[in-house]
């Protein structure tokens, strides 16, 4: 039987916090509205919960609310960025570590971490690269009225007013905005772009540590002296060089955590700056969902949740050693990056990671092979693109498969050599994805994941030296 949660008594009331947001004080105004910060939903499958006393439910804060705040009344709060105040919205993605030296923590004082979030970044690079289509409603992915089975991979802002998202199916967007443009996608321009910018934030921080095509995090503790105020104006430095020389937009978020950084850099997007002090990084946590700390999925999210454990906030409350008996070493994790005290290190790439890794959870189940490949197809080509960019290649190419029931399989194959190739990846990922799909058996998430990496510097393998696979266990 799992253990009846303990310390989730509602605190007492307090003021109204106030954040320091781009560098200034700001107070949190009260909306007409109840809810919840954007995008921080509930999980799909509702959870077996503990059964509680009525009066302990009544009496909880519902999410999204800060301390202090009336019932039903959602915080809004304004930010000064730019020379002007924009109301604050409220969105995760990290590679596997493979062999990397960690730098030293910094003795004395806050560290200062950014992370860097690209806005709508293929959507954006197909706009850049074609100025007509500014403005407009734009999606990447194949056209639904000549292939009706595909599936968005992601929407410009102006398409996400009209709710398309990605991997939203092509035939839905069309229907929700008749006006969209569908691009295909192009992910050698996306590989050529995330190189440069990769290259141009090195120059603003003290250590780069990359998370994917379109992110990384940077450390400026040694460049900013440990000052919020100095790393505030670093970042518009930042975004003014990426408007400057790549013609486009990212978000960022300051914090002394990279949890913290990561989740302040989805806080307003696009375009936005978001400054998470050390003295406020608590209250600034405490409203979103437990889904937004990296690494809880759907079944950790639901025993959580069984737990009483909905938001950052509840696991404030919980006792940390009730989670370290629950979770083992990832409870503790999750406690130190609700109480913003994780001490994850921004770290260089030294040699290869173990592996690298990309998936999608789809809108809606889908049932057959002919529904899924198009989606798994725009996976596999955007981590050779990654792939590419970082010269690696690869020997082992793994599937990952849940269902409607969140059951997991995974399936994998490996190449007699080292090819950084992408028909081999397809080739590959085709006949895994045929090994999974079941009649009766309905699939709500796919990935895939390229490992045994090495450096790539020697010329490309032939067809005939690749062509012979061997299986590989599946973890």
């Amino acid at each position: 039987m799992v253990p009846r949660p303990r310390d989730l008594r509602r605190p007492k009331q307090r003021p109204v916090p106030v954040l320091l947001c781009a560098g200034h004080l700001v107070h949190v105004h009260l909306g007409p509205r109840g809810g919840r910060p954007e995008g921080d939903g509930p999980t799909t499958d509702r959870g077996r919960g503990l059964h509680r006393p009525r009066d302990r439910h009544a009496d909880r804060r519902p999410r999204g609310v800060l301390p202090g705040l009336p019932r039903g009344r959602r915080p809004r709060v304004l930010r000064l960025l730019t020379g002007r105040f924009a109301r604050v919205p409220a969105k995760p993605f990290s590679r596997p570590a493979g062999l990397r030296t960690p730098m030293a923590a910094p003795t004395t004082g806050p560290r200062v971490l950014l992370h860097v979030d690209m806005d709508a970044f293929y959507a954006a690079v197909e706009i850049r690269e074609n100025p007509e289509l500014a403005g407009k409603p734009v999606v990447v992915g194949p056209d639904p009225r000549a292939h009706p089975r595909g599936v968005v991979l992601t929407a410009s802002y102006e398409a996400r007013k009209f709710g398309i998202r990605s991997a939203m199916s092509a035939v839905e967007a069309l229907r929700r905005c008749p006006d969209v443009v569908f691009v295909p996608p192009h992910f050698e321009f996306y590989g050529r772009a995330s190189s440069e910018i990769m290259e141009l934030l090195r120059r603003f921080a003290d250590h780069l540590q990359p998370t994917g095509i379109e992110e990384g995090y940077l450390d400026v503790t040694e460049r900013c002296g440990g000052s919020y105020a100095r790393a505030r104006d670093l970042a518009g430095e930042i975004k003014a060089a990426v408007r400057k020389e790549q013609r486009l937009t990212c978000s960022i978020g300051i914090a002394p955590t990279k949890a913290a950084a990561k989740i302040a850099s989805d806080f307003e997007k696009p375009d936005g700056l978001t400054v998470v002090e050390p003295d406020h990084i608590v209250e600034f946590l405490e409203p979103f969902s437990v889904r937004k700390i990296l690494g809880v999925g759907p079944k950790t999210g639901d025993r959580l949740k069984e737990l009483g454990l909905e938001t950052i906030g509840d696991v404030q409350r919980f006792n940390r050693q009730d989670l370290v008996e629950l979770f083992g070493a990832f409870g503790e994790y999750i406690h130190d990056v609700a109480m913003g005290t994780d001490t994850s290190e921004v770290i260089e790439p030294s040699g290869p990671p173990e592996s690298i890794s990309t998936e999608t959870t789809f809108e809606k189940d889908l049932a057959t092979y002919e529904d899924v490949w198009p989606e798994l197809e725009a996976l596999v080509k955007s981590l050779h693109e990654q792939l590419r960019h970082e010269k690696f290649a690869y020997r082992t190419v793994t599937l990952k498969a849940r269902y409607s029931n969140f059951e997991t399989h995974t399936r994998a194959r490996s190449l007699k050599i080292h090819t950084s190739d992408l028909d081999p990846m397809l080739i590959l990922s085709q006949t895994l994805l045929r090994e999974v799909m079941a009649p009766g058996r309905k699939v709500r998430l796919i990935g895939v994941r390229l490992s045994n990496l090495q450096e790539h510097t020697a010329p490309q393998a032939t067809l005939s030296k690749w062509a012979e696979v061997s299986k590989a266990p599946g973890p």
